[in-house]
This record gives C-alpha cells, sequence and structure tokens, in this order.
C-alpha cells in the first residue's frame, strides 16, 4: 500500500511540473503571437499606406476580438490529476 501512495505521489508532483511547463509555454507562444499580429498590422499599414477611419477601426475591432481569444485560452485551468 505504501508503494503505491509514494508512486501516487511522485505522478502527481510530475504532473504539476508538466503543467507549468505547459503553462510557460502557452504564454510564450501568446506573447510572440500578439508580437506577430502586431508586426502584421504595422506591414500592412505601412504597405497599403495611410489607412481609412474604418479601415483602422474594423482592424482593432478583429485585433481586439483575438486578443480576448488568446486570453481565454491562456485562462484555462491546468486538468486536475
Amino acid at each position: 500500500m505504501e508503494e503505491l501512495r509514494a508512486r501516487m505521489s511522485k505522478l502527481r508532483e510530475q504532473s504539476v511540473e508538466h503543467a507549468q511547463v505547459l503553462r510557460g509555454r502557452a504564454e510564450s507562444f501568446r506573447t510572440d503571437a500578439l508580437e506577430r499580429l502586431q508586426r502584421a498590422q504595422y506591414k500592412a499599414v505601412e504597405f497599403l499606406g495611410v489607412a481609412s477611419r474604418a479601415q483602422v477601426e474594423g482592424l482593432a475591432k478583429r485585433l481586439d476580438k483575438l486578443s480576448r481569444q488568446m486570453n481565454k485560452v491562456n485562462r484555462t485551468p491546468p486538468p486536475r490529476a
């Protein structure tokens, strides 16, 4: 019985460590994705010249939506062991 408890404890510790690694990777992915979105926005405006107000507002809405989706993904709790 002690052996089973020891194994379960070790698995629980490994799960916590793995969850921390995955959380770090997710945050890194989120940061990278947001930076790429910003670069794409700058390149689009640079390529097209001055955007109209409606274009900028539309782009801002889409970027806000993507940002909220990324935040939802980031807030998802880790699976329980």
